[in-house]
């Protein structure tokens, strides 16, 4: 996690190759082995198996196998992306459809097959707020938890985006990277010949959350101590504005409700020109000169789409947990890595110009 090692690589397929990060050989053998020993039915998109993998381990590591009412808030970008795309084409081609194209093919049959095999019989739901919804499902199961809809959450997202019609659409927009190694992904990069970068990757992240007394916090014990959420109009096909009035809105309020400021900021940065400077513009008007620690995910595992907000709290719970920050090798950000660590921030921000902050806290 902490090393200078990137996931991304170059993947060739068919008539085309392209950059993205796809499993490492020993996560993609433990996700075969676990779609193999569960009896996982192979018809089912691989969001389906990267999100089933990851709720499997999050509930081994709680403990919660008998708890029976367990609440699913799980999200997705793409949704069924592999099966989606084969199921259209092969209507194209017989002007009709399989039997089980739906649901197989629909947003919702994550959240489902989760709950299915999990044997829970609670409140469960499934969205997608593009890049934000990972982040969105933690808020949803925040806001269930304290409102008592749910004692015990299970908020996630999964993204397998690495399919050819996918790749396809963030080249139409001239986003995709076309950058050599060694990084094809230079997301804290603000050169002058500063260019497009974004790499789409894979991965799935599922967190166990549930609410706690301040007396029963043990010391190292993660916490979500403030989130921001603001929709912005901007005039970009994305919807971000150029000094990223969303990202200066929700950090704002994420910190106004921790009462602290971060000592470090886990970046959105998705690695395109215009996003990356929003982000950066937003981050001096909040913070001026004397910002905190800046840092990102993306040059590792490129961009997991509506998983990646999950992604970096997963990342910032290493970072507490260890003290460690990997150094960004290309960033041209001059900075020098915080003494102490305590509490992050991290940023998201999907299509349309929905932002979301939350401050990760040690206790």
């Amino acid at each position: 996690m902490f090393s200078d090692k990137t996931c991304i690589r170059k993947i060739h397929r068919e008539d085309d190759s392209f950059w993205g990060a796809s499993l490492s050989a020993d996560a993609e053998q433990s996700l075969q082995d676990f779609i193999r020993l569960h009896k996982i039915s192979k018809e089912q998109d691989r969001t389906v198996h990267l999100a089933l993998a990851a709720s499997f381990q999050a509930i081994e590591q709680s403990g919660w196998k008998d708890i029976r009412e367990l609440a699913i808030s799980i999200g997705s970008s793409r949704g069924a992306t592999s099966v989606w795309e084969l199921h259209y084409d092969y209507f194209k081609s017989k002007n009709e459809t399989k039997l089980k194209t739906s649901p197989l093919t629909t947003l919702g049959n994550i959240a489902s097959q989760v709950a299915d095999f999990i044997g829970s019989s609670g409140i469960i739901i499934e969205h997608s707020v593009t890049c934000s919804t990972g982040l969105m499902s933690l808020l949803h199961g925040i806001s269930w938890l304290q409102s008592g809809m749910a004692t015990h959450v299970l908020a996630g997202a999964a993204e397998a985006p690495l399919t050819a019609f996918t790749v396809a659409q963030m080249k139409a927009l001239q986003i995709y990277s076309e950058l050599p190694d060694p990084f094809p992904s230079m997301p804290l990069y603000f050169g002058a010949d500063k260019k497009n970068s974004m790499v789409l990757g894979e991965g799935a992240v599922a967190v166990a959350l549930e609410l706690a007394e301040v007396d029963e916090l043990i010391s190292g014990d993660l916490l979500i101590t403030g989130w921001g959420i603001f929709k912005e109009s901007g005039n970009s096909l994305t919807g971000i504005s150029a000094d990223g009035k969303g990202y200066q809105q929700s950090m704002h309020k994420a910190i106004q409700k921790a009462g602290v400021n971060p000592d470090v900021i886990l970046m959105h940065a998705p690695g395109t020109v215009l996003g990356d400077v929003a982000e950066w513009e937003a981050v001096k008007k909040v913070f001026g000169s004397n910002h905190p620690y800046i840092t990102s995910l993306k040059w590792k595992t490129g961009h997991t789409l509506g998983a990646s907000g999950l992604m970096s709290l997963e990342y910032a719970a290493q970072i507490l947990k260890h003290h460690q920050i990997a150094v960004t090798p290309y960033s041209t950000i001059k900075q020098s890595a915080p003494t102490s660590i305590r509490h992050i921030l991290i940023n998201t921000m999907g299509f349309g110009g929905n932002t979301v902050s939350i401050m990760v806290s040690q206790f």
